[in-house]
């Protein structure tokens, strides 16, 4: 390994990071019981009494919690399991072995709202529905990335919260993997080759991000704060999605943002490359719930072919932003996180839609009183 100066680096930032967070896709793709937490056909039968139990409970879907869909002990830990793979292991893990062709839309949402409520106490307002809508917007709205077919660079999701979830519905003809880069491998690239990269990630940059606070309202907040910082525990963390920040040409920024310079250009071509080499490529499968560390993994996805036909042939996630108190991550103060929008709403204003429910509601109706972000948190 070339010599690293520590003056190159920013005050008190290690020269190289260490622990389970120091993968790269490579050392990986051997070892997938360290990724895969596999459903047998009994786990998948008390999950079933799980989802009628709640069901026969007659609540809304925001009360789904251990206590309303019970497992046995067993399943519970292994379940927990994933809190600690995405909190103290790889920073990500795969729940695998449901069928969602069984379920109907209700019992979907209350399968991913039950099942990651025994890997984390905290949810967020409202699931997402990811797939493809340029075929299917009758209101002609402008639509973002994660409504296209189109490929996303390494991001994480903005102001949010630790552990993001994405349940695979159905997946397309070709195409849609989705791709993983852990924050601490990057950090330990660019210690090496690139090390004022680390420090431009680390400058304060210009932010702007629309906020809907009413209904048929939208505001944009401006401010500056860095794309990395270490926390308390000496974990590297990052809060960066290039739309954001005025890197995307299709979403650009207002008028009056200052623009990126040179130096922050080149970061932002770097990362990528750099994500892209020490990248894990996961092939998701119908069922699978992905979990990820949103603060420490980086995602991105190939771009994708529906079926015209067929809709259980077409690319579709259901998403949701979690977080456990009891070992979940505390921000790093110097990344000016704002979660107070999206973890705010006790469960009876929880609005876990179905797909067709989500469908209905125009983006400007997408507000805190209809029980769902005001924020767009992902470019």
């Amino acid at each position: 390994m070339a010599e690293i100066a520590q003056d190159r680096l920013p005050p008190g930032y290690p020269i190289q990071l260490s622990g389970p967070l120091a993968w790269t896709g490579s050392t990986l793709e051997s070892e997938s019981e360290r990724i895969y937490i596999r459903l047998s056909e009994d786990d998948v039968h008390h999950i079933d009494r799980a989802l009628q139990h709640f069901k026969g409970l007659a609540i809304a879907r925001g009360f789904a919690s251990p206590e309303t869909f019970p497992l046995p002990e067993e399943l519970r830990q292994r379940l927990r399991g994933i809190t600690k793979a995405v909190y103290a292991g790889l920073g990500f893990c795969v729940l695998r072995g449901l069928n969602p062709a069984v379920y109907t839309e209700e019992e979907r949402v209350i399968l991913h709202a039950g099942l990651t409520s025994h890997a984390a106490n905290s949810r967020a307002r409202n699931i997402d529905h990811i797939r493809d809508r340029t075929k299917d917007n009758p209101l002609n709205e402008k639509l973002k990335p994660p409504e296209q077919i189109v490929s996303m660079n390494f991001h994480t999701d903005i102001d949010v919260y630790d552990m993001l979830t994405m349940f695979t519905q159905s997946v397309p003809l070709e195409g849609g993997d989705q791709y993983l880069s852990s924050m601490t491998s990057i950090y330990n690239m660019l210690a090496v080759e690139d090390p004022e990269v680390i420090k431009t990630l680390f400058e304060d940059w210009y932010w702007e991000r629309s906020h809907r606070p009413a209904i048929g309202e939208e505001v944009i907040r401006s401010f500056y704060r860095p794309l990395i910082a270490l926390d308390d525990n000496g974990n590297i963390q990052v809060n960066y999605a290039g739309a954001f920040i005025g890197a995307s040409a299709t979403y650009p920024l207002t008028a009056a943002a200052p623009g990126l310079k040179p130096h922050q250009e080149h970061a932002m071509a770097v990362i990528q490359d750099v994500a892209r080499r020490v990248r894990i490529r996961l092939a998701p499968q119908p069922g699978d719930m992905l979990f990820i560390n949103n603060y420490a993994v980086l995602h991105a996805r190939d771009s994708w072919t529906d079926s015209p036909t067929d809709p259980t042939r077409r690319r579709y996630m259901m998403r949701l932003w979690l977080h456990d108190d009891q070992q979940g991550w505390v921000s790093a103060p110097a990344l000016k996180r704002n979660m107070g929008d999206n973890f705010d709403l006790p469960p009876e204003k929880q609005a876990l839609m179905t797909g067709s429910e989500w469908d209905k509601l125009p983006r400007s109706w997408r507000v805190k009183s209809v029980g769902v972000s005001g924020n767009d948190c992902h470019d």
